[in-house]
């Protein structure tokens, strides 16, 4: 009730200050920037230069409160507005907020990448990263002893091309189509060669069932903030 009536307070000083009730205020930002714009009449207010016990900074200090981004921190972008209603006494309006959200595709079909039993390494890394439409994948036969051989070489080309075809389709099935709203995607895995399957023929298997991605998703919030 306090915070009400202190809003109430810096709003009927800025409309005695500037003889109109036409207030709004409108806001931009994510990813850790943004700014607001207070709006009285016709005239943008540069809030950012007045001192911090005028109306107008009280007033979008309040205000920014209630709706939550005064920072802008996080992963995401948002743009709204508000204004103010006289005859109900408060402010009314909305914003559009577009977020990236982590989840877990869990592939239908696994990967699986066969290594010939012939083959030495001591174990496997397989790193994959960046956006759905340009993924940079990383797969490696890691030896501690030995050379490295062309078929070393010419296996982690394969299996890398593979791994990012089967992922992009798997992400495009998906999304229906819409893959650009998926804007990144990561998986990685170390293992073993004495910790990995072996098929009926000895060979070495290494699945992959799961990667994680993080596709935008749009919200509209509504806001009503009473100040009676």
């Amino acid at each position: 009730m306090e915070r009400k009536r202190q809003i109430k307070k810096f709003v009927d000083g800025l409309i005695k200050k500037y003889g109109s009730s036409d207030i709004c205020l409108d806001w931009e930002g994510g990813n850790d920037e943004g700014s607001y714009t207070l709006i009285i009449g016709k005239e943008n207010i540069n809030v950012y230069s007045m001192p911090n016990e005028s109306d107008e900074y009280q007033l979008l200090d309040a205000l920014a409160s209630e709706i939550g981004y005064w920072g802008f921190a996080g992963d995401y972008s948002v743009n709204g507005s508000i204004s103010y209603d006289e005859d109900k006494q408060c402010f009314v309006g909305e914003d559009t907020v577009e977020d990236s959200v982590e989840k877990e595709l869990f592939l239908s079909d696994p990967i699986k990448l066969k290594i010939p039993n012939h083959l030495w390494f001591d174990s496997v890394s397989l790193d994959v990263s960046g956006h759905a439409e340009c993924m940079d994948v990383s797969f490696r036969f890691l030896i501690q002893n030995g050379p490295v051989c062309s078929e070393h070489v010419e296996l982690e080309k394969k299996f890398e091309d593979s791994i990012g075809d089967s992922i992009f389709n798997a992400l495009k099935e998906i999304s229906e189509g819409y893959i650009g709203e998926i804007n990144s995607v990561y998986a990685d895995k170390d293992v073993r060669r004495d910790d990995m399957e072996q098929d009926e023929e000895g060979n070495y298997v290494l699945s992959i069932e799961r990667v994680t991605y993080y596709q935008y998703e749009v919200q509209d919030n509504t806001y009503s903030i009473s100040i009676q």
